[in-house]
């Protein structure tokens, strides 16, 4: 940081090792990142708007570059850091303020925050990173649900991150997310982007869900299976309703094996109302049940054989 001066675009110095140290940092600390790092990426861009003020554009973008290389450390530093009880909740807020203000790094701090779930050691980790899914997801939820404009950076790594925020949220709060979620789709004034965003964050959530919210969930899709005139919606319940099958919580075994009589009936009378949109999925799920059955349910396999054949 010595080397950030007035002078100090001309003269980038060391910034070609960044890439390198991206593509070999792990079990780190993010201790130095919060402490070394962040100051230094701030030092980049309050330089950069200077310069750019003064019509250097040229010096403008090499710190706008090295402070988005600087923050393409991140989720390495997220890689298993030996120090996660300890830091990551003095950068949590950081990170959950720029992933909603700088849409340029957003995507490096959504990868950051997969990596530090996905490679998570024991269950502290995983509670002390939950703790803050409160604070995180109805972020992510506003970007996903804004009607995304052209020049805005591909929303993959921001549904990824929410599947990934999702899988270690602690079940009462997740239960207030899914009733919101639940209520926002019921509401008749909503764009088309965000009717389609709300079931996509919906199918995304039954996953994790408990017994209690499955049993709601499950009582809201029956109808649409039949809803002639929606076939989104349609096609949406037959994901949702696969997801349900294909859970591999104790919760979802424990809801499949007490509405199996259910199933059978709800799939079996909605055959003549399956929209082409749905019909993959709809196959898929009675694959899914198929596989599920007992002797005692055999009979069911006759009444779906002209359809999978």
């Amino acid at each position: 940081s010595s080397g950030i001066n007035a002078e100090w675009p001309l003269r980038p110095g060391n910034g070609w090792l960044l890439p390198i140290l991206r593509d070999n940092i792990s079990n780190s600390e993010l201790k130095y990142f919060v402490s070394d790092l962040v100051p230094i990426t701030a030092t980049l861009r309050t330089r950069a708007e200077t310069l750019k003020k003064e019509n250097r554009t040229l010096d403008a973008k090499v710190c706008f570059n090295l402070e988005f290389q600087i923050w393409s450390l991140l989720p390495s530093f997220c890689k298993k850091p030996t120090d996660l009880l300890d830091s990551f909740k003095v950068i949590a807020k950081t990170m959950g303020t720029l992933i909603g203000q700088r849409q340029e790094i957003r995507n490096v701090l959504c990868t950051s925050l997969i990596s530090l779930i996905e490679t998570c050691q024991t269950d502290d980790q995983k509670i002390e990173l939950g703790r803050f899914a409160k604070n995180f997801l109805p972020i992510l939820f506003n970007i996903f649900m804004s009607e995304p404009k052209p020049e805005d950076p591909p929303q993959k790594p921001v549904i990824d991150c929410i599947g990934s925020y999702l899988s270690i949220c602690p079940q009462n709060t997740l239960h207030v997310f899914f009733e919101k979620l639940l209520a926002k789709s019921k509401e008749e004034v909503m764009t088309d982007h965000v009717k389609k965003v709300v079931l996509e964050l919906l199918v995304t959530m039954i996953s994790y869900l408990g017994l209690g919210d499955l049993n709601t969930m499950y009582g809201e899709i029956v109808p649409w299976l039949t809803e002639p005139g929606n076939a989104n919606r349609q096609k949406r319940a037959y994901q949702i309703l696969l997801s349900i099958l294909d859970g591999k919580t104790e919760a979802h075994d424990r809801f499949v094996t007490s509405h199996m009589d259910d199933l059978y009936k709800h799939l079996a009378e909605s055959l003549a109302l399956a929209t082409p949109a749905a019909k993959k999925h709809r196959l898929k799920c009675l694959l899914s049940l198929v596989k599920k059955l007992d002797i005692e349910n055999f009979d069911f396999i006759p009444s779906v054989l002209p359809e999978v054949s």
